[in-house]
């Protein structure tokens, strides 16, 4: 297989970002751990652009939590995946959606950018450039409400905050 159509997961070979991970801890919490190598069982994965301060990955041993409670309200979660991406995007990272939270997270999610008035679904395994995204989405698995090519912000915003969570930049 040619190198262009490997997989963006094969290619990472500095494993150096930040992962979104799960903890059953305070009634299901994320948090934000900073790892120079790989974390099992991550859900998003952050690879950063630019140099981040060593602190991130010392203090607390990386781990920072970002949200708590999420069993009570899975928009709970859904509005945690939008606080990783800002995180993603205020350090102009790529975000890549990982295997587990596809395919063995029991919650299953759709992440949509909107890019001008363009929508972009986040597929798994694949990096994604958040430079020039104006907003962020995460909705239910199946929902079919972003399932176009274009929207406007007022909508595309409005729609994900009905269903899930969205962020604006």
């Amino acid at each position: 297989m040619a190198l262009c159509c490997r997989n963006t997961l094969d290619q990472i070979k500095d494993n150096r970002g930040a992962y979104l991970t799960f903890d059953n801890a305070s009634n299901g919490s994320l948090f934000i751990t900073w790892k120079k190598e790989k974390v099992e069982n991550a859900l998003l994965y952050i690879r950063p652009t630019k140099n981040v301060p060593e602190f991130k990955f010392n203090c607390n041993s990386g781990k920072y939590e970002l949200i708590r409670n999420l069993q009570s309200d899975k928009k709970i979660f859904f509005s945690g995946i939008c606080q990783f991406i800002k995180e993603a995007k205020d350090i102009k990272g790529k975000i890549t959606l990982l295997p587990y939270l596809e395919n063995g997270f029991p919650i299953k999610v759709n992440i949509y950018f909107l890019k001008g008035n363009n929508v972009v679904h986040l597929k798994s395994g694949e990096s994604f450039d958040l430079e020039g995204v104006d907003a962020a989405t995460v909705l239910p698995y199946g929902s079919s409400s972003l399932q176009v090519k274009t929207m406007s912000k007022d909508m595309f915003v409005g729609k994900g905050n009905s269903e899930g969570a969205s962020i604006s930049f």
